[in-house]
């Protein structure tokens, strides 16, 4: 993923994906109440949406998407059930 907030491009890793937020870390120190375009990218998947860093513990932030539109809320509900399918796939095979 990455966070465009003013000028910077701060690249990150989400750890954990709901329908209203995720958790992950950036490369660099972003702080609570900063705003900016997050893109999450999964294999040919990449879903832009407006965000808030709502929290910081140690590394890890916390985000929370502002949907400006139907078709971003659409489009991140499509990425998390993909996700969700994924791993529930991974975990029923019994090579796992």
């Amino acid at each position: 993923m990455d966070f465009i907030h003013g000028d910077a491009v701060l690249l990150g890793m989400c750890s954990n994906l709901s329908q209203s937020g995720l958790r992950g870390t950036f490369s660099e120190h972003v702080a609570p109440g900063s705003e900016g375009l997050l893109t999450l990218y999964f294999e040919e998947h990449q879903v832009e949406v407006q965000a808030r860093i709502d929290s910081r513990r140690d590394d890890e932030v916390r985000v929370k998407f502002q949907f400006k539109s139907d078709k971003e809320r659409s489009a991140m509900s499509e990425l998390v059930n993909l996700l969700t399918l994924r791993a529930s796939r991974k975990n029923q095979s019994p090579n796992a």
